[in-house]
């Protein structure tokens, strides 16, 4: 005798077998008179029926099979009925999905989207402007209009032109073609074979990185602009194909010597010496830690306005500041039992110290000390 629960699955799926006829009867008259909106509804009610008509027949079956009164044929007949249900649907599914039911075009399917109840800003792509390391940028966003099948190759042309950068060498290459479908193709492929080389493309992030040691002890550069540009470089490598821990024994001492010295020392102080190939991940975190690091401590000072707006300046860069402000005070000595200020070095201001001059922070080491000269003339 069935149980309770037993009763309740096979009423519900004589239920669900009813609606899932009605539902693929209407599709199939939804999709004759092309009405592609009510098909995509369809669609998405007939499957959500389908997958819990497939639970319960699941369920089912296996009270069958552990029933001691268990019958060949009436077990079989159970298993032929469900199939019927499953290739049905699995027939209507795969001839809507390839576009072949009634002889209507996939792309009639594809071109039904959601009603959207926003406008969304105008979407520009970046003009290439022949410079290698941003290749990878550029086609990223061109490659959607490349593989756009709605567009002609003519009209794919004309956006091709649109999006190279004025007298530039790689719109004057695509320019050199005649505007056809068949010459876009030839042109994006001599792009490719120009500017989207992968070994130079490499080449040129690798000279990033050397750009950044280089300049090290040249220029001071800001812990936070620092990160992301190594991390940006880093990126576009792996993107090529160049992963952290594959390549770095290569890539970790160039990363290392980029770094300030003081924040080499910090870093070298911390390091706990990880195993090779999670080096330069854990001085990638260490730098992020660096970063995050100034910010709290520029959000924990700004509450009481003790600090002026640079706040991701590097520690060197403070402390050069400082030691410069250290040579010319701007407070005079006590005169009359009062502190006399005097204007800054820096911005003529009256109402703050040298050494806290937000501009000063912007300013070179050498830009200070001219400053300082020709106040002192």
């Amino acid at each position: 005798m069935e149980t309770a629960a037993a009763i309740k699955e096979n009423r519900e799926r004589e239920q669900l077998r009813r609606i899932f006829n009605l539902t693929a009867t209407k599709l199939e008259a939804d999709i004759k008179v092309k009405n592609f909106s009510q098909v995509m509804i369809d669609i998405e009610f007939l499957k959500s029926k389908v997958e819990r008509l497939e639970a319960l027949n699941k369920m089912i079956q296996d009270r069958m099979l552990e029933s001691d009164s268990y019958d060949e044929e009436s077990f079989s007949i159970q298993i032929d009925t469900a199939d019927t249900y499953k290739r049905r649907w699995h027939t209507i599914n795969n001839q809507i999905k390839t576009g072949m039911l009634s002889k209507i075009p996939l792309d009639k399917f594809e071109d039904v989207k959601p009603v959207r109840n926003y406008s969304l800003p105008k979407y520009e792509v970046k003009k290439f402007d022949d410079n290698l390391k941003n290749w990878l940028a550029y086609w990223g966003q061109f490659k959607k209009i490349d593989e756009d099948h709605s567009l002609s190759g003519e009209d794919k042309y004309k956006y091709l032109l649109q999006s190279l950068k004025e007298d530039s060498n790689a719109r004057v290459s695509v320019e050199s073609f005649p505007p056809s479908a068949e010459n876009h193709t030839k042109a994006i492929e001599q792009l490719k074979a120009r500017f989207g080389r992968e070994d130079l493309l490499i080449q040129a992030y690798v000279r990033e990185l050397l750009s950044l040691v280089l300049n090290n002890n040249k220029k001071q550069v800001s812990i936070r602009l620092l990160y992301d540009k190594i991390s940006t470089y880093l990126m576009s490598l792996e993107t090529l194909g160049i992963v952290k821990q594959k390549y770095e024994i290569i890539l970790y001492p160039l990363v290392e010597s980029a770094i300030p010295e003081t924040i080499l020392i910090a870093w070298n102080r911390c390091n706990t010496d990880p195993p090779l190939g999670n080096q330069l991940t854990s001085l990638l975190n260490f730098l992020k830690n660096e970063v995050e690091t100034d910010e709290r401590i520029y959000l924990a000072r700004s509450d009481f306005n003790c600090i002026g707006t640079n706040h991701t300046l590097h520690r060197k860069q403070k402390s050069s500041l400082l030691t410069a402000a250290s040579l010319v005070s701007n407070i005079k000595p006590k005169e009359s039992g009062k502190v006399v200020n005097v204007i800054c070095y820096f911005c003529d201001k009256s109402y703050h110290n040298s050494f806290e001059c937000s501009r000063a922070n912007k300013m070179s080491l050498e830009d200070r000390k001219e400053a300082i000269k020709k106040k002192g003339s």
